[in-house]
């Protein structure tokens, strides 16, 4: 497994930043001990694995190809027993991302469930995270027309979470990736119905019934700039099905990942769609400027503190010179906003506006351009 790249078929117009197979030099680097799925392997009779393309703290992601229909799939693996408990994590996100097939944000699930030893997603391949995107680029960063496009759909993206009763918990670059294949599917409501996902259980495998999905005939430049939120593993319920806000506990815990977190997080308190879109303002920061202001920062208590600074100062500080200072009217929103109500998510999407006009969505990202924008930026 030393080659690295995927091959350069005509359906990837995203090949450019298609994620790579990890070699087995870089396996070892990341001191993973045992590959959950062997290269060379057909998984659950159906996908042959080619490698691993991604890894994280709970499970490992695979490039596979789907035997039957002869098409990439990405497979994404977690044990069903970490450090001799029953992990969970997984099952939440099957779950999540099943109610919400058909929402534009949310990768295409074709197979989920679990074996003896791993719970498991089917779902389409997607790009690289926009994180390693960022460290790509040669400034380290990415533009603001660039920045404020991926804004605008997370906060879309978030917006449909929410409002089926979620919060995150997750938001991140490395929880963010770009579509990757020229194919565009669309969402026919109530028209037809087809079978779009298989559910295993032991021997047994019910399909599951939803609205049929089809080829559109978009243009392929307007599916590889199609954001997707990944990683609903975090995801807890903050409202009833009946749309009531849940009473909050008075020790909510930490959840999420610190650079990223919100203050009322560090504080232990009930996250809500604030929280999220908090993390969407950090991680905007990190994309356009090549780092938070806490980066180099180890303590927790410390990274709470720049962070409160940050909201005390208002947008008046050093932290939003230069390139962060496209990101004051976002910030000065957020802050402004009452965590206890739905955010006005289409103010907060009309500011991220503002930050790529006059750039249009569809238009050609950073890694579309040889990241011309931000060497430009450098120069002047």
């Amino acid at each position: 497994m030393d080659t690295q790249e995927i091959n350069t078929n005509p359906q990837f117009p995203n090949l450019e930043i298609l994620p790579k197979m990890s070699t087995k030099k870089e396996i070892a680097e990341k001191r993973i001990k045992q590959l959950h799925l062997t290269p060379g392997t057909i998984f659950m009779n159906r996908w042959s694995i080619e490698g691993m393309i991604g890894s994280g703290g709970y499970g490992q992601i695979f490039l596979a190809m789907d035997t039957k229909k002869n098409e990439v799939r990405a497979v994404k693996i977690e044990p069903k027993m970490r450090m001799e408990m029953i992990t969970r994590r997984m099952i939440m996100e099957m779950d999540v991302m099943l109610k919400m097939q058909g929402k534009q944000h949310v990768p295409l699930v074709y197979s989920s469930g679990y074996n003896n030893e791993f719970n498991f997603i089917v779902m389409q391949l997607l790009s690289e995270n926009i994180g390693d995107i960022r460290k790509r680029s040669p400034a380290g960063r990415l533009s603001k027309e660039t920045v404020g496009r991926i804004v605008y759909q997370t906060v879309n993206a978030l917006k449909d979470i929410h409002e089926m009763g979620y919060v995150h918990r997750d938001v991140k670059p490395a929880n963010i990736c770009f579509g990757c294949h020229q194919q565009v599917w669309s969402w026919e409501n109530g028209r037809k119905m087809m079978s779009v996902a298989s559910i295993r259980f032991g021997q047994a495998s019910e399909f599951l019934r939803l609205p049929l999905l089809s080829y559109s005939t978009t243009p392929i430049s307007q599916n590889r700039h199609i954001l997707y939120l990944l990683d609903f593993g975090l995801l807890r319920r903050f409202k009833t099905d009946a749309g009531i806000r849940k009473p909050s506990r008075p020790n909510a815990g930490f959840k999420g990942t610190e650079r990223y977190v919100s203050v009322r997080v560090h504080e232990k308190l009930e996250q809500t769609p604030w929280d999220d879109l908090f993390s969407v303002m950090y991680s905007a920061y990190e994309l356009v400027v090549g780092e938070v202001p806490w980066r180099h920062l180890e303590d927790v208590e410390e990274i709470y503190a720049v962070k409160k600074l940050m909201n005390e100062l208002n947008n008046n500080g050093e932290m939003f010179k230069d390139s962060a200072s496209v990101l004051i009217d976002f910030h000065k929103m957020l802050v402004e906003l009452d965590p206890s109500v739905d955010p006005p998510y289409e103010k907060l999407m009309n500011c991220a506006k503002v930050m790529y006009q006059p750039k249009e969505l569809n238009d050609l990202y950073d890694w579309d351009e040889g990241f011309k924008l931000t060497l430009s930026d450098e120069k002047d």
